[in-house]
């Protein structure tokens, strides 16, 4: 704090590894945690199992819970293949058997391997830091294998090289009937190789749009099935349904394909005879499929036939089944994995929780000011509370001033300084406004009808009070149904009497010699009178728009408050305090921008943020609180601070215009409540 702080502000305080395949090491080189715990048990279920099924038919394998496992065909004990930190998952197996393909990020990042059965061999394929890869498959020759990286297909040759991206369409390219929305070109996101009898064609999932996910999908489903000629290098069409079409599979004998899609909310699997186009569904419902987000592990779980093509294995559930081309029931593949999950240190923190009467809040909402300015009123911990402010700016020590149950909030006072109105909640009741003596007592309720209450204001006779109305039960079922009313009701309690539906507004406040109240929302700050007629706009404010922008301003201001004298405006804009200056001009109302050179006068508050600004009831000082500390600015202050430095600039000789008007306002502030440091210096200047 500057030496300016130090005159004119006070602080008081409230007090309410390697990669290794043996089963003995199971750390892997790359990854930033060690093992320091592990976890074991043995389960017959799993989450999104992954599989393939051996080209001689005689063993299934799979990932589960970040390691690969293998296990017969016919079901049994599963046998790890990879153990560790590492994320193992979508393995696929070589067309002789003998390997696997799969993706790990066992070097830090997501990438594509290949590993021999016998662990012998262990190769990373591709080397990626930022890339994310999916759905890795061997090409029919076994030469290659082909994966999802992005939105795109790569074919990476087994004995190493960088590998080339498989031809796609371009973006220019007109899309095809069908193919693209309103004639647009057709773009997608490619995903899921697999390859049947014929290997010139390789079928894939695309999803239309090159974004991995959106909110709404296209009517007609994110998904569809195409067909790559690895020969002429075109796409076309294979599968495309109002659920979507993805994971393809095919049968070795080139008859069958199995694809994953979505009817009534629940996904299927359906099966087409090639030969025939004829189609039905071949297990339905199955598990949830991920086409409503990332596909970060594809669109559904990898499945596979039986070399006989007889059978398709696949999963849902959490189990392995064996379904039947021929339309009779699956039959579930037993399996049992002795899971050894290992894992980094505890991520632990001890923090003490106090239970002493008396403690430091965090956030103290809504303080406004007695209109003697003595004494503040505020909310901390959903009660209301008062203190005394010292002038001397010491410590002080707040009461609470409402001993029942329920919230309370938004205090505001009578003009007499001896009452303060606030609005309560609870919970499967609703809410009301009360009153309360300032020197505390029993509290009496005003409203007659529940409702949601919200921002009462006291007018400047001190015989009305106007709030905000909304419906109790739409708030509690936190709905939009009801909206929410300007009404007012007696200080002494009755009836509440509508004014206008609040459209937006709040913050009902008052301004000397004047009978109309004043609101601000989106349009800025405006007036009306008591039977909701004659909407005036009086002044909008917000912050400077981007140079060369054209004007207009940026974002509005979600709270302006007018001076008691009509004369200047309290905004919060975005995060800060601001007082403008409200300039008559007739017709349309103006727009004050406020930032480095504002159109009008305008003093910026706080540097690091402000919280629920209010005038005091002369307009002589801004209220605003930021967490626990509460902040009571002093215009007068700090216009003479400034006057005192444009002389002293003009005593030596430099210029005062507003560039040359002081940054540093600390004097602006008068005092500071705080259960903490209190905010950062108010920089601003007078502009103009």
């Amino acid at each position: 704090m500057s030496l300016n702080a130090c005159r004119t502000a006070a602080v008081l305080m409230f007090a309410v590894p390697a990669v290794a395949h043996a089963q003995g090491n199971v750390m892997q080189e790359g990854l930033p945690l060690k093992p320091e715990r592990t976890i074991r048990f043995t389960t017959d279920v799993g989450s999104w199992l992954s599989l393939d099924v051996s080209p001689d038919g005689q063993s299934i394998v799979f990932d589960h819970l970040g390691d690969i496992f293998t296990i017969p065909i016919t079901g049994g004990k599963a046998t790890p293949v990879t153990r560790g930190m590492a994320v193992d998952a979508q393995p696929r197996y070589s067309p002789d058997g003998k390997r696997i393909t799969f993706v790990s990020d066992r070097k830090g990042a997501s990438n594509l391997w290949i590993m021999s059965l016998d662990k012998r061999d262990t190769v990373q394929l591709t080397r990626g830091r930022t890339d994310s890869y999916d759905s890795p498959e061997f090409t029919p020759d076994g030469k290659y294998v082909v994966g999802s990286r992005g939105n795109n297909l790569f074919m990476f040759h087994v004995d190493g090289g960088s590998g080339a991206q498989i031809a796609a369409p371009a973006a220019a390219t007109a899309a095809p009937a069908g193919g693209g929305r309103g004639g647009a070109p057709a773009s997608y996101r490619y995903i899921g190789a697999a390859f049947g009898k014929d290997p010139r064609y390789m079928w894939v999932s695309r999803r239309s749009g090159t974004s991995q996910w959106v909110y709404n999908d296209p009517i007609g489903g994110a998904y569809d099935i195409a067909v790559y000629d690895r020969e002429s290098g075109e796409f076309s069409m294979r599968a495309t349904r109002w659920g979507s079409a993805f994971r393809p599979t095919l049968s070795p004998d080139g008859k069958w394909l199995v694809y994953g899609t979505r009817h009534d909310q629940q996904t299927g699997l359906r099966i087409r005879n090639l030969e025939t186009n004829d189609e039905r569904w071949l297990a339905y419902p199955v598990q949830r499929d991920d086409q409503e987000s990332r596909a970060s592990r594809d669109v559904y779980p990898g499945m596979s036939f039986t070399p006989d093509s007889r059978h398709l294995i696949a999963t849902w559930g959490g189990r392995i089944w064996r379904v039947p081309v021929d339309g009779s029931a699956p039959t579930q593949i037993p399996f049992s994995v002795d899971v050894e999950q290992h894992l980094g240190p505890e991520v632990r923190f001890e923090y003490p929780v106090t239970d002493d009467p008396t403690f430091t809040v965090r956030q103290i909402r809504n303080a406004v000011p007695s209109p003697d300015g003595r004494r503040i009123a505020f909310t901390a911990l959903d009660r209301l509370y008062i203190a005394d402010v010292p002038a001397s700016g010491n410590a002080i020590s707040p009461k609470k001033l409402v001993d029942a149950t329920g919230y309370q909030f938004q205090p505001t006072w009578s003009p007499d300084g001896k009452t303060i109105a606030y609005v309560t909640w609870v919970e499967g009741e609703g809410g009301h406004i009360w009153k309360i003596a300032a020197t505390g007592g029993n509290p009496v309720k005003l409203t007659s009808e529940r409702a949601f209450y919200q921002q009462p204001a006291y007018t400047p006779d001190g015989r009305r009070i106007v709030a905000v109305r909304g419906s109790a039960p739409a708030y509690q079922e936190e709905t939009t149904q009801g909206g929410s009313d300007f009404v007012w009701i007696p200080a002494t309690g009755g009836a509440s009497t509508l004014i206008m539906p609040s459209s937006g507004l709040g913050n009902a406040h008052f301004v000397k010699n004047s009978d109309r109240i004043y609101a601000s929302g989106g349009r800025g700050l405006v007036s009306f009178r008591w039977d909701g007629t004659d909407v005036r706009d009086h002044v909008r404010v917000a912050a400077a728009g981007a140079p060369g922008g054209g004007g207009g301003g940026g974002a509005g201001a979600s709270v302006v408050f007018m001076a008691p004298d009509g004369d200047q405006a309290l905004a919060l804009v975005g995060s800060d305090a601001w007082v403008v200056t409200v300039p008559v001009v007739g017709g349309t109302a103006p727009t004050i921008t406020v930032g480095e050179t504002p159109n009008f006068p305008a003093r910026k508050l706080s540097e690091i943020g402000a919280q629920f600004p209010h005038w005091d009831w002369t307009g002589e000082k801004v209220h605003f609180s930021l967490g626990n500390a509460h902040v009571i600015y002093n215009l007068a202050k700090a216009k003479m601070f400034d006057d005192s430095v444009r002389a002293s600039n003009r005593a030596r000789g430099i210029a005062s215009d507003s560039a040359a008007a002081p940054r540093d306002t600390i004097a602006q502030r008068d005092t500071t409540l705080a259960g903490g440091p209190p905010p950062g210096t108010g920089r601003g200047r007078a502009g103009g």
